[in-house]
């Protein structure tokens, strides 16, 4: 408080030159050439705008290093770079519109990697009353979601939910003819199909047939049926990835080999990764109208409480510095009037 009192009394008595007020005050009153003196070192060391270069530059400091701290932490705990991603598409949206935890477009969520399969919760899993992990959710729905590369390619990773693991049975199979597989989770073996009933917030039922399934990765990248997820997305029709999506050469999608997952979705980060989508082109229309609304009124938020606050803390210092500078007496008539 007292150094900011001083520097007030040194610039008012450079810029106001022999005002009144300056000139009679205490021993910085005296004689013209000591006025002078006082005035010219105060010159010397004064360097205008320093202070705010300075003080902009800290804040820049502390502002890069809280990111910094934040996406080293990320990593350490999800062991993937880069530890989050964007959602592109409506496909795994429970409505129209947005909703909190639910994965929407422009939503950011965190990328948990994993080591093996048992990492992975399944739909079939949670949904079977004697599987240890029945009832288990995530985003609204039975089982984890899943990030994975498409047959292990480099192209947009998908994010969909995970609704079984498969195994290829070679001993109950009989290429080209016949192709079967277990499904180990919940008791089912020696099959070619088999059905999931009421799956999700649309209440669909899923054929998932693992004889086109295997017979298409026997032909596809792989060129053999392997062991995978079968995956799907919500809001999607009654069909799981492995018998709707293709690779950009054409081939069916393969059952997801652990190899292929980037990791498990986790938490949710609603409505920033729009910034992203908007700069990359995608069309703001299809973006959906509540996650617009949120975005904007959080970002005005994230604004307006930090600047009304440090006006706030401002207006708050300049009256108490006001206050202490004005004789006790005067003070003491000025608290009496308030």
């Amino acid at each position: 408080m007292n150094g900011a009192g001083d520097g007030e009394k040194d610039s008012g008595s450079g810029d106001a030159g022999g005002s009144g007020d300056a000139g009679g005050s205490g021993d910085a009153g005296g004689s013209g050439d000591a006025g002078k003196k006082t005035s010219s070192k105060s010159k010397k060391v004064a360097v205008p705008g320093l202070a705010g270069v300075l003080g902009v530059v800290r804040d820049v400091v502390i502002s890069a290093g809280i990111v910094v701290l934040i996406l080293v932490s990320l990593y350490a705990y999800t062991s993937v770079w880069p530890p989050m991603v964007v959602i592109e598409s409506n496909s795994m949206m429970h409505a129209n519109d947005s909703q909190i935890d639910v994965i929407d477009t422009g939503d950011l969520t965190l990328v948990k990697s994993i080591k093996d399969r048992h990492d992975v919760v399944t739909y079939a899993e949670a949904t079977c009353a004697t599987n240890p992990h029945h009832g288990f959710k995530t985003y609204g729905d039975f089982g984890n979601v899943i990030i994975y590369r498409k047959n292990g390619l480099a192209e947009i990773p998908v994010i969909h939910r995970a609704i079984a693991w498969i195994e290829y049975n070679a001993s109950a199979s009989n290429p080209p003819y016949r192709y079967a597989g277990n499904v180990p989770d919940i008791g089912i073996f020696n099959v070619t199909e088999f059905t999931l009933t009421k799956v999700g917030y649309q209440q669909q039922n899923i054929r998932i047939n693992l004889d086109n399934i295997f017979r298409s990765s026997a032909a596809s990248t792989s060129r053999a049926p392997h062991s995978g997820f079968v995956t799907h997305g919500d809001h999607n029709p009654p069909q799981v990835d492995q018998e709707s999506l293709r690779v950009r050469q054409g081939s069916m999608v393969e059952p997801v080999k652990v190899g292929w997952v980037v990791g498990r979705a986790e938490g949710e980060l609603p409505w920033f990764g729009l910034f992203k989508l908007w700069i990359s082109g995608h069309n703001p229309s299809v973006f959906p109208e509540s996650s617009k609304n949120g975005l904007v009124i959080t970002v005005f938020l994230l604004i307006a409480v930090p600047v009304s606050t440090d006006l706030a803390v401002s207006i708050y210092k300049k009256r108490k510095d006001k206050r202490a500078a004005v004789p006790k007496k005067v003070q003491k008539r000025v608290l009496k009037k308030e």
